[in-house]
């Protein structure tokens, strides 16, 4: 059995643009974690090791039936059915996953398949018995104490590291000596207008693929519209409370347009 970290890859069939972007943000999510998991590539000839099928969609099916009679001869590989009905997912397939797709049960699922299909085995010691959304590091830019101790709180089971900055220049510090997969931005940086700190995220050399999520107490359509042109993600109102932690996907996920 498998014992060494690995990366399979994931092909898609079937998935509008926005939520292909949203998976493979996920996959993105576990690059450093084992197993890992990627997009797959067309241009390299080969097969995915797993292939995630829109059930909602009859084409896709259809498309998925043509492509494993056309390349079940020269690989393993196995579907995993993604449905908004849990009843008209095809059975007895055994990986499925019902929509609105949850952070948890993807990687569930995914490392379940790989296990049984392709015969992965974690190592002995990678086995914490808490679920954190894997690789997941994250930076809370708030000068607010009793916020980034709430920030702490919810992000310590789902998060392997947390980062804090009370400034915009330790931000630039930290993000000048770290990769961060989501940062968290107070829209009232002390000593830096948060937009113009956001834009500059987007396109650090560092951080480039973070999502940027806006700490805000009042989001306006005005603010929406900076923050979209500044490259913010998505928006998380004050308070901060646990549940709206719930599922990390939720907060990574790209807003809706404007």
């Amino acid at each position: 059995m498998n014992t060494e970290i690995a990366t399979y890859t994931i092909g898609v069939i079937g998935f509008e643009s926005t939520e292909r972007r949203f998976l493979r943000r996920m996959l993105g999510l576990a690059e450093s974690c084992q197993p890992s998991f990627k997009p797959f590539d067309k241009s390299s000839g080969d097969c995915p090791h797993l292939i995630m099928v829109d059930a909602d969609k009859p084409g896709a099916m259809h498309s998925w039936h043509r492509f494993r009679r056309a390349n079940a001869p020269r690989a393993s590989f196995s579907p995993v059915f993604v449905g908004g009905n849990p009843a008209k997912l095809p059975c007895p397939e055994p990986y499925m996953l019902q929509r609105p797709i949850q952070t948890k049960d993807l990687f569930t699922v995914l490392e379940r398949a790989v296990t049984e299909v392709h015969g992965f085995r974690a190592r002995p010691d990678d086995s914490s018995g808490t679920w954190r959304a894997p690789g997941v590091n994250a930076l809370v830019i708030d000068d607010s104490l009793p916020v980034r101790v709430q920030m702490r709180a919810a992000l310590n089971s789902l998060a392997s590291r947390v980062d804090f900055a009370d400034s915009g220049a330790r931000a630039l510090e930290l993000m000048a000596a770290n990769r961060y997969s989501v940062i968290f931005l107070d829209d009232t940086v002390p000593d830096e207008d948060a937009y113009d700190l956001a834009a500059r995220i987007k396109k650090h050399p560092l951080q480039g693929d973070a999502v940027v999520v806006m700490l805000t107490s009042s989001s306006s359509p005005a603010d929406r519209v900076m923050g979209l042109l500044a490259g913010v993600d998505n928006y998380l109102m004050k308070p901060i409370q646990r549940e709206m932690f719930n599922d990390l996907a939720e907060i990574v996920r790209p807003a809706a347009a404007i």
